[in-house]
């Protein structure tokens, strides 16, 4: 059975690199711990980089390939994770926001429902 692939949506822009590196990091250490495989966009773009537009176009055809989309709480405080966002409910890739509880619920149904299917 296929894992689902998940990519995880949060503010960059303006945060401390430290602290950002380590809210991703995080994020990704808990969804694999649920046994999602994770797409983090910290980790995607290559240093040089120094565009928002570019680093956007590496991070979106990275998500285009993912089941689901994990928006961390601070999401919608950032326009890239808004265009992720927005992306992803067009594409009908599941969205899951963080929500404490009800997102690893919402996340172990997803799970379920694939192994029922399969």
């Amino acid at each position: 059975m296929k894992r689902l692939k998940v990519y995880i949506s949060g503010k960059v822009t303006g945060l401390d690199p430290e602290y950002m590196r380590q809210k991703f990091a995080k994020t990704e250490e808990w969804l694999r711990s649920l046994g999602f495989d994770t797409v983090n966009p910290e980790t995607l773009v290559p240093a040089g980089v120094e565009s928002w537009e570019e680093a956007m176009k590496i991070c979106l055809r990275a998500e285009l390939d993912c089941d689901l989309l994990f928006a961390q709480s601070d999401a919608y405080e950032s326009k890239g994770a808004r265009v992720e966002i927005s992306v992803a409910a067009s594409l009908k890739i599941h969205v899951i926001h963080e929500d404490g509880g009800l997102a690893t619920e919402k996340l172990l149904d997803l799970i379920g429902e694939q192994k029922r299917a399969s």
